[in-house]
């Protein structure tokens, strides 16, 4: 063996050198291995295994010959240590050329026909057929046919599952279309969305890279700018939403917007509780002295927070909007009496991000200061609510500074010794609804990918779905099956064997099949597998540059051995290069090898982790490092890592983990981890995915890398580095390290049990962060495993030392619990709170999250009798005999006490300076609502209880809420409106008193749906309800938001609006509420829906109310057994509707005359009230004409519906006008006064033109018709009849027009 120093300058002598001399001349100054003849400009996925293409030997032989310097040979006698050093490099460089080589191929082989579907699908959502335009910020937009595919792509791991769908990559970037990738990692698996934040990122940085509109050319579509105004048109608190959990979307936000403080949302206030909650557990479990009862109710919590300019010109929208929003200030001011003072603290909105910062912009020495959101905290009883003070001013400082040793986020008071934070209530995270935020977080989610897939086709793929969680899987379902979403492919990777029918994924693609064909979505399933020999053959060829025939036996040998795994054929390859079986030679520039000695000289494993544990074992860097970054995951963090194994010196228990399972000492743990990491790259283990950060390059070498580890020593192996990550947490933070929460919970809890005690503080504390961030984001599953961890590591007396912390622990972890539907887990955490000796208000939100189980089971007479008797329990009793009488003897002492319920009576009440007020005033809350769906009889009672309670003890945040029902009980029982409409004033100047948002869906509702439309039209309050919609959205009150929705649309369909629209909206309100799970909501609304098919034609039907949308026999025989008067009545109320418009007086003359006062009863106060009295006179009057037996049965039912109805007229409801003429030209008609009769008739339709109520005009004109036939004057029936189908078209009943057109048949 020679070493070469220098190259001649002949050029002859370079067929003279072999290729270990060459090997070792060009590594001489080189302590990275590269290759000389590869282009730097190439690139390639390291992940696409398989990919082929040949190569040129010409060029190969030109560098080659370049290469060789011009001068002298010097030959030194060869020793065996440089014989063996000259053999490693030749390894090392034959490794090299095979990985370059690999990376040059470009061709997928055996799966040709899978990529040609793949396309297909491809151009599907990149076609430019348009189906119309739409109309952002006053520019028109075209909008595409609609097209959504779901390719799944499963096989076994190494097979090229992710390499297949990586090869649309290119192809889609050229369609202009966006591909986007997320991968999940089963030791991410904690971290809740962690695929889809990875692809949402990589999505925000395609979009980053859009031009600006001023750069752009005309003909080329999207622009920045225009995305950037669609988000700012179409998307409101989705964005606040969306940024919290992914900060990086900020790129859709317009410069102005971008830096505007938002509103602190439900995310953000229940990071201020956690805070608070933070400081004080770290000084409870230090202390371990303070009881539960000193300073418990020292300082309560008002949540109120100061808006910013977006959310006052909504407020200001909606005031003027709103009927009751317009004169709610002077002259009656806000009475400032007996208010409460307020103190401003610092909370941070995120755990990580925010601190990661401070500590960036912090000069050395200098403490990180609190930032984020100003919260409140009630101290005295003297001061004005509204009015903020400075910490400097407040009577309780509490200054912060950050204990080094303390670790995350500890903190301490300036005084000497730990004290104890003042209480804070945790009311604010019991008005989370943890269902509604996860579903509010998916619905955000599911706007945005369905307004930028509008605007660019999008490609996403999911790649290792096996390994996510059902949160992320319920995200993706929502994207595949919402058919507004225009444009999105999206491709599932995941291993066949380890997903079996009671698989996540399984569940989750059998939900997406069921409605495959009614969502329109195409499905392909692509079961890979190995690759034949001749492919691998082909494969082969191309790596090598030989022609196909020369390596077959080659070929041969490799396919028996992997069969024909793509990723182990590669592997195999280079573990041929590494034991010098495969060569190349670069005097011939060819491969060189000897079939006899890889037959004999290579050892045949059963599957690849076995090869790639071989290889591992062969580098010293690879053993020492990989099963390292294996246990923190796909990708690591070089600075992580390094933490690690610097700790060596520090941790004596390390080195004896280290030496049992790896055989290792701490000597051999030296060098730049930077160049050993750079090194593994070369060797085809790791990939850089960042200038730290690396990723594992493929699931088989963390497989392999872990499978080093033995199967004892892993979780002590894991537990040590959480040990020593924990140390050197903030270290590791202040450098820029993102995500080690996570990770230190994942690492350690599996043996939380050894860590010492003055360690449990700091996990403890990472336990809670996880599981709220994971709470937060619907991860209940994940959340409820981290409670339960946090709960572990209390200590042993914490009722006594950590009550709030451990009464905050226990209440969301049954909350967690109650979500995931395992009541028996549920029960075991609340029964633990049940059992306390304690005060009731501390157990109030557990008996609330048992209601709310009993809701989600449709208990929902279980659940008004736990409300009965927590109330009971606080001295709140309803009367268990003589009901009807106390309920009317209640309403009749309202009257006789007018005084006290006046407007400025109920505005010069004081604040109560309890707050179990509060909570008692949500439990009434809870009672006029359960009481309302099935016992009306008690309802007006419970009403009545809630504000009487408000008078005696003051008003808190949701006292408004029972004055909204009052206002009820004044329209519909004293009908007196003035009164009324002042009350309704007065009930949104409390709610704008207190700044309380999350009742604003509530009051909405019940003020537009039971009081607006008598003083005002009813058009009117489908703008209002819309506002209540969204903001029911927005504050995680879904039960309020989708009751708006329902009355937005019966308020539509009421009012005339053209049946399309509304068939347009009521499908696309039903279909959220599916999506929501608020199934009670959306089975009431069905019965709407199918009302409007029925009469737009898309239904056989016609009053009977089956069909796609809804079965009305099936929901009557549900009702029957269930009790649920409320949707019976919903239900009852659109079949009269039916019934009338299709012209079956007698259907609606019996149906009306049996459900009525069951209708008015439990739908009290509602404009489908009006409707269904109307519908039954008119029923009534016609069937008094046809069935003279009964006709003074039918007559008297009549006049009662006409006498209430001209009384609601007398008294100022502008909807009941035309509906009062109507029953006059009815009533006219029935006694044979036809002139006086036909003068009504004309003018209700008159009338009814003039406000826009087209079906009542229309059935105005039917009558007037029929009357006109039993006057025998055919000419002006079949003027009023063509009048009246023309009508009906122009509302969009198609159905009703086909009828019409019958009748005009057998006229002519």
């Amino acid at each position: 063996m020679v070493h070469i120093s220098h190259f001649t300058d002949n050029p002859h002598n370079s067929s003279i050198f072999g290729s270990e001399e060459l090997s070792l001349a060009r590594h001489s100054n080189h302590s990275a291995v590269t290759n000389p003849w590869e282009d730097q400009d190439v690139k390639g996925s390291s992940k696409a295994f398989g990919l082929g293409g040949s190569l040129h030997q010409s060029t190969a032989k030109t560098k080659t010959k370049n290469l060789i310097a011009k001068d002298k040979v010097t030959i030194v006698t060869p020793t065996t240590s440089m014989s063996h050093n000259v053999t490693t490099k030749l390894e090392q460089f034959c490794t090299e050329k095979l990985l370059q080589n690999k990376r040059r191929l470009t061709t997928l082989y055996g799966r040709q026909r899978e990529i040609r579907l793949l396309e297909t699908e491809l151009n599907q959502i990149c076609s430019k057929t348009t189906t119309g335009t739409k109309k952002i910020n006053g520019k028109d937009h075209e909008t595409n046919s609609h097209h959504r595919s779901l390719c799944l792509i499963r096989g076994l791991s190494g097979e090229g599952k992710t390499a297949l769908a990586l090869s649309l990559k290119d192809p889609a970037k050229h369609r202009g279309a966006f591909f986007v990738q997320g991968k999940f990692d089963l030791a991410q698996i904690g971290e809740p969305y962690s695929g889809i934040k990875a692809a949402m990122r990589q999505l925000c940085r395609e979009i980053s890279q859009l031009p600006p509109r001023k750069l752009s050319d005309p003909s080329k579509r999207p622009t920045l700018d225009d995305l950037q105004e669609a988000v700012a048109e179409q998307l409101d608190w989705e964005m606040d939403l969306l940024c919290q959990v992914v900060p990086e979307l900020e790129v859709l936000l317009k410069p102005a917007a971008a830096e505007t403080t938002k509103s602190p949302g439900p995310l953000q206030r229940l990071f201020s509780v956690r805070d608070c909650m933070s400081q004080r557990v770290i000084s409870a479990m230090s202390t371990r002295k303070v009881t539960h009862f000193q300073s418990k109710h020292s300082l309560r919590r008002v949540n109120s927070h100061d808006s910013d300019d977006k959310s006052k010109a909504i407020e200001k929208t909606a005031s003027l909007k709103n009927p009751f929003r317009s004169s709610i200030a002077s002259p009656h001011p806000i009475s400032t009496e007996s208010t409460v003072t307020t103190v401003t603290t610092t909370t941070t909105t995120s755990r990580q991000r925010t601190r990661k910062q401070d500590r960036r912009k912090q000069q050395p020495g200098q403490k990180t200061a609190g930032t984020g959101i100003q919260r409140q905290l009630v101290v005295d009883e003297t001061a004005t609510v509204n009015t903020s003070t400075t910490t400097e001013e407040a009577p309780l400082r509490c200054q912060k500074t950050t204990d080094k040793k303390a670790g995350f986020r500890r903190q301490k008071t300036a005084e000497a010794g730990l004290q104890r934070r003042p209480t804070v209530e945790t009311t604010t995270i019991n008005n989370y609804n943890a269902k509604s935020a996860g579903d509010r977080l998916q619905f955000a989610m599911r706007k945005l990918i369905r307004l930028i897939s509008g605007f660019v086709p999008l490609v996403l793929l999911c790649d290792d779905a096996q390994f996510s969680d059902t949160a992320s899987l319920s995200i993706l379902k929502g994207w595949i099956t919402d058919d507004t979403i225009p444009s999105l492919l999206m491709i599932w990777t995941y291993r066949s064997n380890m997903v079996d029918d009671n698989h996540f994924v399984t569940k989750t693609l059998q939900e997406i099949q069921s409605v495959q064909d009614e969502k329109k979505i195409a499905i392909h399933d692509f079961a890979i597998g190995e690759l034949h020999q001749g492919d691998v053959n082909a494969m082969i060829a191309d790596l090598l540059d030989i022609p196909p025939e020369q390596v077959k036996e080659l070929t041969a040998i490799i396919h028996q051995r992997t069969r024909g795994n793509v990723f182990f054929v590669m592997q195999y390859l280079l573990s041929l290069t590494q034991k010098g079986l495969l060569k190349y030679n670069m005097g011939c520039c060819q491969w060189n090898w000897n079939l006899q000695d890889i037959q004999f000289g290579s050892t045949a494993t059963d599957n690849v982790v076995d090869l790639m544990r071989e290889k591992l074992e062969q580098s010293c860097t690879a053993r020492k490092l990989l099963p390292l970054a294996a246990c923190i995951g796909t990708t690591f963090d070089a600075q992580v890592l390094q933490a690690v194994i610097t700790a060596a010196d520090d941790y004596p228990i390390f080195l004896d983990v280290l030496g049992s399972v790896f055989a290792l000492e701490q000597s051999d743990f030296g060098g730049d981890i930077d160049n050993q990491l750079h090194q593994l790259e070369s060797e085809g283990f790791i990939e850089a995915s960042s200038a730290t950060t690396f990723s594992f390059l493929h699931d088989k070498v963390l497989e392999g890398s872990i499978s080093l580890i033995p199967e004892a020593e892993l979780d002590n192996l894991k537990y040590t580095m959480g040990y020593i990550l924990l140390e050197n947490q903030e270290r590791l933070e202040a450098q820029g390290v993102e995500q080690l929460t996570f990770l230190l919970v994942n690492l350690i809890n599996p043996q939380l049990e050894r860590l010492p005690a003055e360690k449990q503080i700091a996990l403890y504390e990472l336990n809670c962060a996880a599981a709220e961030e994971a709470y937060v984001a619907a991860a209940f599953r994940r959340s409820a495993v981290y409670y339960k961890a946090a709960i572990s590591l209390l200590p042993e007396r914490h009722w006594e030392t950590m009550y709030e912390e451990s009464l905050y622990l226990y209440t969301t972890a049954a909350e967690s619990e109650m979500c995931l539907g395992n009541y028996d887990q549920m029960k075991s955490y609340s029964n633990v709170v049940l059992a306390l000796d304690c005060p009731i208000q501390d157990k109030i939100h557990v008996y609330r999250i048992i209601m709310d189980a009993h809701m989600a089971n449709a208990e929902v007479q279980e659940a008004l009798k736990e409300c009965l008797s927590v109330l009971g329990s606080l001295k709140f009793h309803l009367p268990k005999t003589l009901l009807g009488p106390r309920t009317l003897a209640a309403v009749a002492n309202i009257k006789l006490h007018k005084k006290k319920w006046t407007p400025d009576s109920l505005r010069r009440l004081p604040v109560s300076k309890d707050p179990m007020d509060e909570a008692i005033s949500k439990l009434h809350d809870s009672l006029i609502i359960f009481s309302m769906m099935t016992w009306p009889e008690a309802w007006p009672l419970c009403i009545i209880m809630a504000c009487r309670h408000v008078i005696d003890r003051g008003l808190t945040r949701y006292s408004a809420v029972p004055f909204a029902w009052m206002t009820m009980i004044i329209q519909n029982v004293f009908m007196d409106f003035q009164w009324a409409k002042e009350h309704a004033e007065v009930t949104c100047s409390l709610m704008d008193k207190f700044q309380n948002r999350e009742i604003e869906s509530r009051i909405s509702l019940v003020l537009n749906i039971c009081t607006a439309h008598w003083t005002a039209p009813i058009q009117l309050s489908g703008k209002a309800l819309t506002i209540g919609y969204k903001r029911g959205m927005e504050c995680c009150d879904l039960d309020s938001a989708f009751w708006n929705a329902h009355f937005i649309n019966e308020s539509a369909l009421y009012s005339g609006t053209n049946l399309a629209l509304v068939e347009k909206d009521v499908e696309s309100y039903t279909k959220n509420e599916m999506d929501y799970k608020m199934f009670k909501h959306a089975d009431c609304l069905k019965s709407v829906w199918q009302l409007v098919l029925n009469l737009r034609g898309r239904s056989s039907n016609t009053t009977i109310l089956t069909g796609t949308a809804h079965d009305e026999e099936a929901a009557l025989n549900m009702l029957e057994t269930s009790n649920d008067l409320h949707h019976l009545s919903h239900l009852q109320k659109d079949r009269l509707f039916a019934a009338a418009f299709f012209g079956d007086f007698e259907l609606a003359a019996n149906l009306g005359l049996s459900t009525i006062d069951m209708i008015c009863k439990v739908l009290i106060g509602q404009y489908s009230t009006l409707v269904s009295r109307f519908i039954l006179g008119v029923a009534c009057y016609e069937m008094a004409r046809q069935r003279p037996k009964r006709k003074k049965e039918y007559i008297g039912a009549a006049k009662k519906q006409r006498k209430q109805i001209r009384k609601w007229f007398s008294m100022g409801c502008p909807g009941a006008h035309h509906y009062v003429l109507f029953l006059d030209a009815e009533n006219a008609a029935s006694k044979g006064k036809l002139e006086d009769a036909i003068e009504f008739y004309q003018r209700t339709i008159t009338l009814a033109g003039r406000t826009g109520y087209l079906h009542d005009r229309s059935l105005a004109c039917e009558r007037l018709a029929a009357l006109y036939l039993r006057m025998d004057d055919v000419v002006s029936a079949k003027h009023r009849l063509i009048e009246a189908r023309d009508l009906s078209e122009e509302w969009g009943a198609m159905k009703r027009v086909e009828l019409l057109d019958e009748k005009l048949k057998s006229l002519f």
